[in-house]
């Protein structure tokens, strides 16, 4: 139970991500010398210092962040470089942009966790809120967001005392923080693109079909396992890291058991099931040519056939059957190569918290994603 525990508390800090890299989006690219690239546009987070840019003929140009002055999208998103310090190093990020002003700007990143940022008086100030621990009176310890940005912008913005109010009742979100900056600047933006614009998401999916080797039954040891499945993955946006698999499987599962007692017996068992599994699967890893994922086994709906042959005294074989509904929340890890740019191979290990049959409990596939480039 503690592990399943865990596992939803990592599928909570996980759910907070959203989009942030371009994938295969139309527009052009601005270059620090004036120069202007236009084509089929792709940056992720996970690799900042590759801006690649592809033209109608698929040939590929690849950019340091340095080398770029901004970026615009066809669907209206902008994207600009700046040089940012951090406590540790000063190096040029790109950002995409919220709320465009002479006065001050928003931006954010997400990396895969979303941070804003505010620009000012030329410099790239990050808005804060960490979790902190408490201990309260009762000796327990709790956790808090700290609301450092609250701080940050009541310094950056102590010329405007008519907005202390405000700034205290800003939430840390796009629309909350694009409603503050917006209101310091008294409406004198020149660019606004938060969550109250609607962006064209392009959700896909994809068909895939997997190989999977089962070294355990529930936590009992197996000797020659076996399934297949096959299904459909779908993300819920082009650009998001969070996607579901709804997949057939047809598996089969040995098990032999030996009693010693009073009477020897050896039982050979096999559980036959045709499935409907359910999973959940979050990019951890979002690169233009692969990912690293976590996937969690939620659901399997269907039919067991239970086949028992005793193989002392009675071989004769026994069967028997029954639907099946199991609640799994079974964790594992995934890695996924783009072979092209639809055509994906990938190789899975299965119920981490198995620990005794790692790794063997493994899968492995192909995958042809439908979506536009």
């Amino acid at each position: 139970m503690k592990y399943r525990l865990l596992l939803l508390s990592l599928l909570l800090v996980f759910s907070i991500s959203a989009f942030a890299q371009i994938q295969s989006e139309q527009g052009k690219v601005v270059l620090t010398d004036g120069q202007v690239i236009e084509g089929r546009i792709t940056y992720f987070h996970d690799n900042p210092i590759a801006i690649k840019v592809y033209d109608t003929a698929n040939n590929k140009q690849t950019f340091e962040p340095g080398d770029v002055d901004k970026i615009t999208l066809d669907n209206g998103r902008r994207f600009v470089a700046k040089k940012y310090r951090s406590s540790s190093e000063t190096n040029i990020l790109i950002f995409q942009e919220l709320v465009v002003s002479d006065y001050m700007s928003l931006y954010k990143r997400e990396m895969p966790y979303r941070k804003f940022y505010v620009y000012t008086d030329n410099e790239v100030i990050e808005l804060e809120n960490n979790e902190t621990t408490i201990e309260g009176n009762n000796g327990k310890r709790y956790s808090k967001m700290d609301h450092k940005y609250v701080g940050t912008l009541m310094i950056l913005m102590q010329n405007r005392t008519d907005l202390i109010e405000k700034i205290q009742k800003t939430k840390f979100n796009e629309k909350s923080l694009a409603s503050i900056v917006t209101a310091y600047t008294n409406g004198n933006v020149s660019y606004y693109f938060a969550d109250a614009v609607k962006e064209d998401k392009k959700p896909y999916f994809q068909v895939y079909a997997h190989y999977t080797n089962h070294a355990g039954y529930y936590g009992v040891s197996t000797t020659g396992s076996t399934g297949f499945q096959v299904g459909v993955q779908y993300y819920f946006s082009s650009e998001t890291r969070h996607s579901i698999r709804l997949g057939l499987d047809i598996s089969n599962y040995e098990v032999n058991d030996t009693f010693y007692g009073n009477n020897y017996s050896h039982t050979q068992s096999v559980f036959k099931y045709k499935t409907l599994s359910f999973k959940y699967q979050y990019d951890f890893v979002k690169e233009e040519k692969l990912r690293s994922y976590l996937l969690v086994h939620i659901l399997d709906v269907g039919h067991m056939q239970r086949d028992v042959q005793e193989l002392v005294y009675n071989p004769i074989p026994k069967t028997d059957t029954r639907a099946v509904y199991d609640l799994r929340f079974s964790p594992g890890v995934g890695f996924e190569l783009y072979a092209t740019q639809k055509v994906s191979l990938f190789a899975e290990v299965n119920h981490l918290f198995h620990f005794q049959h790692l790794p063997k409990n493994v899968s492995i596939g192909i995958k042809y994603s439908y979506r536009k480039l």
